[in-house]
């Protein structure tokens, strides 16, 4: 099973969070990441935990 890594981060500009989602889960650099537009680190990171969720039925659909 692929295992990722989600850190959710304050961004200082905005104070809102955003999502920085690591594949494979121990990679030093973020292969995607989300605008800051979460009101909390728990929001931020069950959105990206949906996301992830989607995606994987999506290909179980093709």
């Amino acid at each position: 099973m692929a295992r990722f890594r989600i850190e959710t981060v304050t961004d200082p500009a905005t104070g809102l969070i955003y999502t920085e989602m690591y594949y494979p889960e121990n990679a030093a650099t973020p292969s995607a990441r989300t605008k800051p537009i979460y009101p909390s680190h728990e929001a931020a990171e069950a959105d990206a935990v949906k996301m992830f969720q989607d995606w994987a039925e999506g290909l179980d659909k093709q």
